[in-house]
């Protein structure tokens, strides 16, 4: 299985006006040339890198 974390940081835009700061920014994962959830996806940085990294060490044990 190859798995490949994408992102480009030329999309990512702080968010400062909530009550929590947050950086958006184009982040997609690539297993064996399928992308999820889709390529140029856009979203909240920290929270899904923390959720992907969660599930996929559940996966891989």
């Amino acid at each position: 299985m190859r798995l490949t974390l994408n992102t480009n940081k030329n999309t990512y835009e702080w968010d400062i006006t909530g009550k929590h700061r947050s950086v958006y920014g184009e982040l997609f994962i690539e297993i064996d040339g399928i992308k999820f959830p889709s390529e140029g996806w856009i979203d909240i940085i920290s929270s899904v890198l923390i959720m992907w990294i969660d599930n996929i060490t559940d996966l891989l044990q």
